[in-house]
């Protein structure tokens, strides 16, 4: 094949493939177009499109489009369409014998982890599991486990565990958390069912690993967006991960100052400082005191703050205020 600044489309249409990995892989901001060209897949988690080449992948880039006078819509439905004839023999297939847990692991340059890409899959996968929900991770680049949600949440510990441990000594990494399908059948992060104890050590973990990924993915957002911010562009606040001592819980906060104008990332709490002090509310209580939106053209996601929220609103965050 020639090399792709000068293969036509036609000769590269057909090997280019989507895949999954972390945001961080191309930075972007809303003013600027990134040179490899993503969608958001999940919290923290794109979808990029590669040519796969006998010898290596190269990732798609704006560049590229332009060479081949082709649209981002065009790359991306061309991989998926590839995608789902690469793996055509495994998608005429249902999971037939109930609940059970399945790894798709491949050698070299693997695209198992790509499939949860395709619309109805994993649904349709599933559909012979008597309404048990899939649960599925992308824990490393090229590999899926999919497994039934358990009826006893206390069986998502080990999952998870070695979920974390895979992807803390991995390689190539995507995600220590842990997925599923909303209603409407498009991946979520997995939460634990209604019900469920909120001190129940799932949740914990849960939250833990949700925390690990928006930990790496937002450090690297936040030193791409500082280095490259300009005179009059808001503050890039940092996300930051603690643990309570003594104990295996985790939380993120995201920081307030009184007098800032700034971009927040999302986190499990705010924290409203001044020279006085600081106090801390629950992420959720704050987005909606505050009616916080996204701002266009983050992900993972930042929202825009200015000076503190009028003196009622912020009377009543007070009251809401307790200790992450």
């Amino acid at each position: 094949m020639a090399s792709l600044s000068t293969a036509n489309w036609s000769a590269v249409r057909p090997r280019l493939l989507p895949v999954v990995r972390q945001a961080d892989f191309s930075m972007g901001t809303p003013y600027e177009p990134p040179p490899i060209p993503f969608r958001p897949f999940a919290p923290c988690l794109s979808e990029f499109v590669v040519v796969d080449l006998p010898d290596r992948v190269e990732y798609v880039t704006i560049k590229r489009l332009a060479d081949w006078n082709v649209t981002v819509d065009d790359v991306f439905a061309a991989a998926r369409e590839n995608l789902a004839g690469h793996f055509a023999n495994l998608l005429d297939k249902r999971s037939t014998e109930g609940p059970q847990a399945m790894a798709f692991v491949g050698a070299g340059h693997s695209y198992f982890s790509s499939l949860p890409l395709l619309d109805g899959w994993l649904a349709a996968w599933s559909a012979g599991w008597g309404g048990v929900r899939p649960l599925f991770a992308i824990t490393v680049q090229g590999e899926l486990l999919v497994v039934p949600e358990p009826d006893d949440p206390g069986q998502l510990l080990p999952l998870l565990a070695g979920i974390e441990q895979e992807w803390t000594e991995a390689a190539r990494p995507v995600s220590p958390v842990l997925y599923t399908l909303d209603a409407d059948g498009e991946p979520v992060p997995f939460d634990v069912p209604p019900g469920v104890p909120a001190d129940h050590p799932a949740r914990h973990a849960i939250r833990r690993s949700r925390g690990l990924l928006a930990n790496t993915v937002y450090d690297a957002q936040t030193k791409h967006l500082r280095e490259n911010a300009e005179l009059g562009d808001p503050f890039f606040a940092a996300l930051q991960r603690f643990s309570r001592r003594g104990s295996d819980i985790s939380f993120t906060v995201a920081t307030w100052g009184e007098d800032e104008w700034g971009l927040l990332p999302e986190a499990d709490w705010v924290a409203f400082a001044n020279d006085d002090g600081q106090f801390f509310v629950r992420w959720d209580d704050v987005a909606r005191e505050c009616g916080l939106v996204p701002e266009a053209g983050y992900h993972p996601a930042r929202y825009h703050v200015e000076a503190w929220p009028a003196p009622e609103v912020m009377t009543r965050l007070r009251a809401l205020a307790d200790q992450p």
